[in-house]
């Protein structure tokens, strides 16, 4: 059985067989594999030299913080990298403000400043800021949607009582308005706008956005905190039919969802195993053949 040695970019050896490139009667290239891998490392590497530029600050940002989507978006098409690095640092930058603010005031002050980053970007008159600027970018570009940055700073805002959600429901609406308004943006990164992709981001976005909270869990826990409704439930659809090869790239979150709730169920569905809150030394190969074959 032939296999080919690469160095993922957690630096460790990692033996990937032929034949695991082969699924569901999808095959890919070994010449392909290894094209996305010298690409992956090229450009991790030049990601760690921090250049002081806007591009470097987005990327070192989303590394830092959410090391799981910046694997995902390393696989994304060349030309979409930069303004998806710049949207995730957006989202992280509004998520952090609820867990670094002492008072309600303050929260509010930094949410009114994207808010208001939003509105002047849209003017062509960003603010200066690293992150700011990137969007400028990414939104003539790509032509993004004012109304999903809005929704996203909007529902943010709302949650800043830091109150538990009342039901499911609540829930839901909470991850569409902003897990998925960020996917929803991915797509018109990549230059995606159809329905059908739209529909799955929806629900990605809802799946996703609960495996977040369910893996929180612990960390809440320690500050005296929960977070999950009571009626709370996962449920799983079935919605890959009429979504492009495309805008499946902008979807490898799900990937990291389906892992973690695997991995819940084989821990009896303790939330606060250890093995839960370890780093998977074989995502990167995991998101790399789910890219190659096209599925998610």
């Amino acid at each position: 059985m032939k296999r080919f040695l690469i160095h993922d970019i957690y630096k460790k050896p990692v033996v990937i067989r032929k034949s695991l490139l082969c699924a569901n009667s999808v095959c890919v290239s070994i010449p392909r594999v290894r094209g996305y891998l010298i690409n992956a490392r090229q450009f991790t590497s030049n990601e760690r030299r921090d250049d002081g530029s806007n591009v470097s600050y987005c990327m070192n940002l989303v590394r830092k913080h959410d090391f799981e989507n910046y694997l995902t978006t390393l696989l994304l098409p060349k030309d979409s990298r930069n303004s998806v690095f710049a949207i995730r640092a957006f989202n992280l930058e509004t998520i952090k403000i609820k867990d670094i603010i002492s008072q309600p005031g303050t929260g509010e002050m930094r949410i009114k400043f994207w808010a208001s980053a939003i509105e002047s970007i849209y003017k062509n008159e960003p603010p200066q800021h690293p992150i700011a600027m990137e969007l400028m970018k990414a939104k003539d570009k790509n032509h993004l949607s004012k109304m999903w940055f809005n929704r996203l700073v909007k529902e943010r805002k709302r949650r800043l009582d830091d109150s538990p959600y009342r039901n499911l429901e609540e829930l839901e609406a909470y991850c569409e308005n902003t897990v998925s308004s960020i996917l929803y943006l991915i797509l018109e990164s990549l230059g995606i706008r159809c329905s059908h992709s739209d529909h799955a981001a929806s629900h990605i976005g809802k799946a996703y956005g609960i495996v977040i909270l369910l893996r929180a869990v612990p960390f809440h826990a320690k500050k005296g905190k929960v977070y999950l409704p009571s009626d709370i439930l996962i449920k799983a659809r079935s919605i890959k039919k009429d979504v492009s090869r495309k805008a499946v790239a902008g979807f490898l979150c799900s990937v990291i969802c389906q892992k973690y709730l695997r991995d819940l169920q084989f821990v009896d569905f303790d939330v606060f195993h250890p093995n839960l809150q370890e780093r998977a030394p074989l995502l990167p190969v995991q998101l790399l053949i789910q890219r190659l074959r096209g599925v998610y």
